[in-house]
């Protein structure tokens, strides 16, 4: 387990034990807060697919982007 969802998780661990899960108003908070947020991850996805689409049929399609490649180490 990466070190970055240990951060995330441990704390949500120690909280969902603090949390009355027979309260019906505590869960149905919690279902409204799980909903909103998928809510908000689903319009951020549709808003990234429809610039991209935008975007594909716009005049920047058409310009070319170098990258360079990764730097050549030389032995002499």
């Amino acid at each position: 387990m990466s070190s970055n969802k240990m951060f995330v998780m441990l704390p949500l661990m120690f909280a969902a034990r603090k949390l009355d899960s027979e309260d019906p108003n505590i869960v149905f908070m919690l279902r409204c807060a799980y909903g909103s947020i998928q809510a908000l991850i689903l319009l951020a996805v549709l808003y990234t697919y429809m610039t991209a689409v935008k975007m594909s049929k716009s005049k920047i399609k058409d310009k070319e982007i170098f990258v360079p490649g990764p730097p050549q180490v030389s032995f002499h």
